[in-house]
């Protein structure tokens, strides 16, 4: 990814207009951060960072647990997901097998429907 450009990302999702702007790429991912996190960053500084001394480091301590609960939680939801989506898929499979099917049926009717026309 060329880095010497702003690269916006923009999201709408339930009803938010999420903005992110590109920080860097490491390991093929690419970083962002919205103006919020650009903020707090500003005020409080990067808690992931080791040269931070905005904060103390009980403060510290107790927003990477924070952020670690809310780690945990998400993955529990999507854990939770996990069969139902499963489930989904297979019958999405499904579906997209019937409509393949009933398609080439048509297909194979409508040239039918050609050759009888031609022999007339």
């Amino acid at each position: 990814m060329n880095t010497n450009r702003m690269v916006v990302n923009f999201r709408y999702v339930f009803g938010i207009f999420y903005v992110k702007i590109f920080q860097f790429e490491a390991d093929g991912k690419c970083f962002f951060k919205n103006p919020r996190m650009t903020e707090l960053d500003s005020s409080i500084g990067d808690i992931h960072s080791e040269d931070t001394q905005r904060l103390s480091s009980d403060v510290q301590d107790m927003i990477l647990d924070y952020e670690r609960l809310i780690i945990r939680e998400l993955e529990k939801e999507a854990l939770a997901l996990h069969d139902s989506s499963l489930q989904l898929l297979e019958e999405i499979s499904q579906l997209d097998w019937y409509l393949e099917s009933i398609g080439s049926q048509v297909l194979i009717y409508m040239q039918l429907a050609c050759v009888v026309r031609s022999c007339r």
